[in-house]
C-alpha cells in the first residue's frame, strides 16, 4: 500500500481506494485472502444513491472503466476483464431497473446517461454483451413490475413523493 504514493487523479472519485491497488498491480501486487467478512454491505443503505439510480450506475461503471483505462489502456487484456467484472457485478437487472425508474422520474434519471451505460457495459465482442445489448434494447422498464413487483411499488411511491416536493417547491 504504502510502496506507492496517492494518486490525485482519483481523489474524491469514491475509487481512490480502488485506483491505489490497480496501481499496485503492474508492479508485482499480493493479496491474501481472509475467510472473514470486514466490511457490512447494506444494499438498501446506499449514501452514493442520493442522486437516483443511474448516477449511482455512473459512478460504478464510470470509475472502474476510468481505471482500468488509466493503468492498463483501454485495449488490454486486464480493462477487458475489469469490464467483464463489473458487467458480471451490475447486471441486466439494473440497467432494466434503471429504464423503469428513468421513465418514472425523467426530471432525476438521465435516459441519454443509462444508454451510454448500457453501451459501455456491454462493448466488448462477446456472446454474453451481445445478449445483454439485445436484452436491453428489447426490455421496456414495465418488465420489472414483473420481476420485482415489490421493488417496483417502493420506486414508484419514491417517485410520487418526489415530484410532490417539487410541486411543493415550485408553489413555495
Amino acid at each position: 500500500w504504502d510502496r506507492i504514493a496517492f494518486n490525485e487523479a482519483f481523489d474524491r472519485s469514491c475509487w481512490a481506494h480502488a485506483a491505489r491497488l490497480f496501481e499496485l498491480m503492474p508492479k508485482g501486487l499480493k493479496l491474501r485472502y481472509v475467510a472473514e467478512c470486514w466490511q457490512d454491505r447494506r444494499p438498501d443503505n446506499d449514501s452514493f444513491m442520493g442522486g437516483g439510480l443511474v448516477k449511482r450506475l455512473a459512478l460504478s461503471i464510470d470509475g472502474y472503466n476510468r481505471i482500468a483505462d488509466t493503468f492498463f489502456g483501454h485495449d488490454s487484456v486486464e480493462a477487458l476483464h475489469v469490464r467483464r467484472a463489473v458487467r458480471q457485478e451490475i447486471g441486466i437487472g439494473s440497467l432494466i431497473m434503471g429504464k423503469f425508474v428513468c421513465a418514472l422520474d425523467p426530471e432525476l434519471e438521465s435516459r441519454e446517461t443509462l444508454d451510454r451505460l448500457a453501451s459501455k457495459i456491454f462493448e466488448d465482442f462477446s456472446w454474453k454483451s451481445l445478449h445483454g445489448r439485445l436484452i436491453y434494447a428489447t426490455s421496456t422498464g414495465r418488465r420489472i413490475r414483473r420481476w420485482d413487483p415489490e421493488w417496483a411499488a417502493k420506486e414508484e411511491r419514491k417517485a410520487l413523493m418526489r415530484r410532490a416536493q417539487r410541486a411543493a417547491q415550485g408553489k413555495a
